[in-house]
């Protein structure tokens, strides 16, 4: 089957040869894991979909992950778990995804900081309750438990979250996302209501700036304006020189004005 052709399949709109370049370099290193993948019951063309979707995913091409499991012709639960598998062998320590790549593919990116910060909990507990060889197996990088943290801060903040496309992405059913959201609500509120907290008190850009200015200039003003009456001479001049002009009562304004008009005539008729 055609690269192009199965990309197209799978709503990309312009697949390129690097795309397919990468796609094939994916199926050659599972040829060369041909032993380690004899236990996993995937026709031909369930692989090669897998490997599309993983060169999709490493370019950054947008596709559509539901018309993968149906050109599959696998069962969606199977095919699901086999494309767990595979990822890790063809992608080896890069098969984990990023807490802010899902959140944007689910439109809530605003919650990736706290989700990382549930998972990073999530992680530490599991440091001092499950035993060595068990928590090695937990890999919190996984779609799994990454659109599971982000599920569960949306739900806490009230942001509303396409569930369909959830479980695209972490690749579970509804009733193996809610073991593993259960299982991080009871880390997720304290940190989200940390979070949320934190955001509150936060001040403004410019604040601790243009504000401190802003109250050290009041707090200042009336001292100033005590100091300079107070020694002030009464030809309108401080002990320094400084003339205070500016606390000085203004003159009558038509008296001034006739004034300088006076003067202005007898400097033009000399």
């Amino acid at each position: 089957m055609d690269w192009i052709n199965i990309f197209r399949r799978i709503g990309v709109s312009n697949p390129t040869r690097e795309l397919g370049d990468v796609a094939q370099e994916y199926q050659r290193r599972l040829e060369l894991r041909r032993s380690s993948i004899s236990a996993i019951t995937l026709n031909a063309s369930a692989k090669m979909l897998i490997c599309a979707e993983l060169a999709c995913k490493a370019c950054k091409q947008p596709y559509n992950p539901a018309s993968v499991v149906r050109l599959s012709g696998e069962s969606k639960k199977n095919f699901n778990r086999a494309q767990q598998t595979l990822e890790k062998m063809i992608m080896g320590q890069r098969a984990g995804c990023s807490v802010t790549e899902v959140a944007i593919r689910l439109g809530c990116s605003d919650v990736a900081p706290m989700a990382e910060a549930v998972l990073e909990r999530y992680r530490s507990s599991l440091a001092q309750t499950v035993a060595g060889a068990s928590r090695d197996s937990i890999d919190l990088t996984s779609p799994a438990f990454v659109g599971s943290a982000i599920a569960v801060v949306c739900k806490l903040l009230k942001f509303k979250v396409d569930k369909r496309k959830l479980r695209e992405e972490t690749r579970c059913t509804s009733t193996e996302l809610d073991k593993r959201c259960e299982a991080l609500m009871a880390i997720a509120g304290p940190v989200v209501a940390e979070g949320h907290r934190a955001k509150q008190t936060k001040r403004p850009h410019g604040y601790a700036f243009l504000d401190s200015v802003d109250d050290s200039s009041a707090a200042d003003q009336p001292s100033k304006r005590s100091r300079a009456q107070g020694e002030g001479d009464d030809d309108g001049f401080g002990s320094t020189g400084v003339p205070f002009f500016c606390y000085q009562p203004l003159p009558d304004f038509p008296s001034w004005r006739s004034r300088i008009i006076s003067s202005a005539n007898q400097a033009l008729a000399v």
